[in-house]
């Protein structure tokens, strides 16, 4: 296999899984339990060798659907540019796909049968967002704005801390809430920049189906929402105070907005803003994890 297809992988992208499932492991230890090293590195490894796995799948099909010869390729969207400049390389990335895509299967039912049986059907779910998201989620408009969601906080973040603190407290439906709709949100602002291009090859995502303007509305008040589901859960101890860091990036909400709901969203200014938008999708995860491990030591 061929060494040039790692940049089909996008590993600049791949740091949001083991973010979430080190957010998982703080949460864990903030609920008393002891994380065990080895347990939380097969998790990892599950968890990187899916996302390499969607990526891969996404080149792949995005090449073969001619989608990747169209785009406006940005720092945040658009492909990698690895197969319509090395076409020859196409069977290699999806051959990538199949293997990082086993590695997760593998790995998965491993930790869900040795530990967690009743993991078995969020696997299931996650094998399916991994390969349908491309093939056939992209073609439902809410489908397609879910599964990001889906794929980080329903089933990486919530396997990751079943597994990691051996059960479920109501804080961790608020944790995958708040990753669930920073992932989700991610993806459709990156959309925005690929509406001509996505529509001649036949998706369907909420910017083509709503347009850019209230594609953008949608994106403002799930920003705001996860704000407030963190407000939420400090104000009803849910979660320790030291987790108000997790607020900081509220900061850069105006400069997001201010962005994306302007009279026009011009590809510069939208770029900008999918800068900032990945700054907080990352940054407010990291914060949470830093404020739960405080509030223990």
């Amino acid at each position: 296999m061929r060494l040039d297809i790692i940049k089909s992988a996008r590993p600049s992208f791949l740091v949001l899984g083991p973010i979430t499932v080190g957010l998982a492991a703080a949460v864990a230890l903030w609920k008393g339990a002891e994380v065990q090293v080895g347990l939380t590195l097969l998790i990892l490894l599950a968890t990187v060798s899916a996302h390499v796995s969607a990526n891969a799948f996404n080149e792949y099909f995005d090449f073969q659907s001619g989608l990747d010869l169209e785009t406006r390729r940005t720092p945040f969207s658009g492909g990698s540019g690895l197969l319509p400049n090395r076409p020859e390389l196409a069977i290699h990335v999806l051959a990538l796909a199949w293997a990082s895509l086993a590695v997760s299967i593998g790995v998965g039912l491993y930790l869900a049968l040795a530990r967690q049986p009743a993991l078995l059907p969020l696997g299931l779910v996650g094998v399916g967002l991994v390969y349908g998201y491309t093939r056939w989620l992209n073609r439902s408009p809410w489908w397609c704005y879910l599964a990001p969601g889906l794929g980080f906080g329903g089933v990486i973040y919530t396997g990751s801390s079943w597994l990691l603190s051996g059960s479920l407290h109501g804080v961790d439906l608020l944790v995958a809430l708040v990753v669930g709709l920073l992932a989700s949100n991610l993806l459709l602002l990156n959309q925005i920049p690929d509406i001509e291009a996505d529509r001649r090859v036949g998706r369907r995502h909420l910017p083509i189906h709503l347009g850019a303007r209230r594609a953008a509305l949608i994106h403002a008040a799930t920003s705001v929402m996860v704000f407030a589901l963190l407000g939420f859960g400090l104000a009803g101890d849910r979660l320790p105070m030291t987790a108000s860091l997790a607020l900081l990036p509220a900061l850069l909400l105006p400069a997001l907005l201010s962005r994306t709901l302007g009279k026009q969203i011009g590809l510069p200014r939208l770029v900008q803003a999918l800068g900032v938008n990945v700054g907080i999708t990352l940054l407010l995860p990291i914060l949470l994890s830093v404020g739960l491990v405080w509030s223990v030591a």
